[in-house]
């Protein structure tokens, strides 16, 4: 196989890494060992250094054990990106148990449902969902709830005003049962000897993400230690400056992108605390919040989806703001279009930071990013090139034969962050996952693409149906199978509509069925999506139409349909 893009990587950038085989918490322990008084987080107005970060992650593995957690257990955590999150990822990992990473705003449905498929019993959910969920989340499943407040390791003054303006809201907390408040179940390791870091191999499960596959249909992707720990070793080589080797120290990045979802568990999140750069988490996503938090904290690294860096050019309080201490700005999850790009380094340049996006592409089914563009000859219009012992080549869609430079097909992906499996599913695993006659396994991604005479991958767009609504997958299909439930319809399309502001929305065109008036129907399809699905998920738009447009094949035309929207963008707020 040839690699073109090894001539085209900084002159730092090495082809080839070694990875260890041990694991997530044994990669941080290690850093923590040599930054041991250092800060690891910001959270608000209170700050953690890696001693008393791996303090708590070690008293959370001694409350596990107390509260009967075996090795090889399934925890979900539903939470946003706060110190709990944390500490608990690594605690799971650092007992031997897999954790189910899910988005705090999953409904109820949701929720029992991916438990009941990860074989899941306990969960550690963000509290203020919790009065919304009703008595929905009592499952025979579900052994134990654990509530996580915001507040937990805010500052006393900050929680004061936090529990002040918010406490009314959120509700007093369920007792008893499978409920154990956060302080009570960490409470339970009061007493406990350390139970030992257990040793299991690095390639065998350690975390489910959820994603939509390779085809668009919901998956459960089963990822191992080995593949967070590749990310993070191949971290230096993308930070790494014409200056020569960085001192990782010198670098702070805002954790803001959700610890659910492979980008910022794996970049976000792992990646920087196992390299020692300062994390500063923030829970919730604005563009005033993300401001505030830039100004204050000033960092030099920042990755993000489109939706965020648009958020930035319309922060009223960056307007004057000096961005000069940023260094890497990193774009994925979405592409980035070549309007916005200009708008958002013209906005970086104006406000004092002289450097150019660098987009990334990847997948969950390999944690997250498999290629980026260089610090050096960034190359606009394109994803950058393949990361050091990533392969990516270019496939017919036909007959799954490599492809020349320079032509349009399937992209590729081979690399030691390559998924292990589907879970439960080997069908689709198989699918996805290819031995090509190379003798390496290939995921294919069901992305369109190409790859240019110097290596750059350029992505053209997805074959699978998604749907990111400010960078969070929404998948159709499910949509699609849950509306067309309703006895009022007789066909629905969901099919993604521009906005100005989260990139894309929903969409849905209904054939109804029966003589309900239109504004019941959709009040009842937006119900019925609220309470089973994501808020991402609900529709900006929902059209009727008598009858849908079909291929020559008799499939009804996504293609078709989308052309229809796009003379008519929803409003912002939409």
């Amino acid at each position: 196989m040839k690699y073109p893009w090894r001539t085209s990587y900084d002159p730092w950038f090495p082809d080839h890494l070694k990875y260890p085989e041990h694991t997530m918490y044994e990669a941080v322990s290690e850093t923590a060992e040599k930054y041991e008084s250092e800060t690891a987080l910001y959270y608000f107005n209170s700050q953690m250094t890696y001693a008393e970060l791996m303090h708590e992650i070690d008293k959370a593995s001694k409350a596990l054990r107390a509260d009967g957690f075996d090795p090889k257990d399934v925890v979900t955590i539903c939470l946003p990106n706060i110190p709990q999150a944390v500490i608990l990822f690594y605690a799971i990992n650092r007992m031997g148990g897999i954790c189910n990473m899910l988005h705090p705003l999953s409904p109820a449905a949701e929720i029992v449902e991916t438990m009941e498929k990860t074989n899941s019993p306990a969960l550690f959910i963000f509290d203020a969902q919790l009065k919304k969920h009703g008595n929905q989340l009592e499952n025979k499943q579900i052994k134990r709830i654990v509530p996580c407040s915001v507040a937990t390791y805010m500052d006393k003054l900050t929680a004061s005003l936090f529990k002040l303006k918010f406490g009314r809201k959120i509700g007093k907390m369920p007792e008893g049962g499978p409920y154990l408040s956060y302080p009570v179940f960490l409470s339970k390791a009061d007493g406990q000897g350390y139970p030992p870091v257990y040793k299991r191999p690095a390639r065998s499960p350690a975390v489910y993400l959820h994603s939509g596959g390779t085809t668009g249909e919901p998956k459960t992707i089963v990822l191992s230690d080995y593949n967070f720990n590749a990310l993070a070793v191949q971290g230096p080589g993308i930070i790494g400056t014409e200056d020569g080797p960085v001192n990782m120290r010198d670098h702070l990045h805002i954790a803001i992108l959700p610890l659910f979802h492979g980008f910022g568990l794996g970049i976000g999140m792992h990646l920087m605390l196992s390299l020692g750069i300062k994390l500063v988490l923030v829970p919730k996503f604005t563009p005033e919040e993300m401001a505030k938090v830039i100004k204050k904290h000033k960092p030099t690294v920042l990755a993000g989806v489109p939706t965020l860096f648009e958020g930035m050019t319309r922060a009223k309080s960056l307007k004057r703001a000096d961005l000069s201490h940023l260094k890497h700005v990193f774009c994925g999850g979405d592409p980035l279009t070549p309007e916005l790009r200009k708008r958002v380094e013209a906005f970086l340049h104006e406000h004092g930071a002289n450097l150019k996006i660098r987009e990334g592409y990847g997948l969950t089914e390999t944690v997250t990013v498999n290629a980026v563009s260089p610090f050096l000859k960034n190359k606009e219009e394109t994803v950058g090139l393949p990361l050091s012992d990533i392969h990516i080549k270019i496939c017919d869609l036909e007959t799954g034969e490599p492809l020349p430079l320079g032509e349009e097909g399937e992209i590729c992906v081979t690399g030691p962050t390559n998924m292990l499996s589907y879970l439960n599913d080997p069908e689709a695993t198989k699918h996805a996952m290819r031995i090509h006659d190379d003798g390496l396994t290939w995921v294919h991604t069901g992305d369109l693409g190409k790859m240019d005479e110097e290596g750059y991958v350029v992505f053209l767009q997805r074959l699978k149906r998604i749907i990111k609504v400010s960078g969070v997958p929404v998948f159709p299909s499910q949509i699609e199978k849950l509306v067309e439930k309703h006895e009022n319809v007789k066909e629905v399309a969901a099919v993604s509509m521009p906005h100005p502001y989260k990139m894309e929305v929903v969409a849905l065109f209904v054939v109804k069925e029966g003589d309900k008036d239109d504004a019941t129907l959709t009040a009842e399809i937006e119900q019925l999506i609220t309470d089973k699905l994501l808020v991402y998920a609900k529709p900006a738009l929902i059209k009727y139409v008598d009858k849908m447009p079909l291929t020559l094949v008799g499939k009804i035309d996504i293609l078709a349909l989308e052309k229809s929207l796009k003379e008519t963008p929803p409003k912002e707020d939409a």
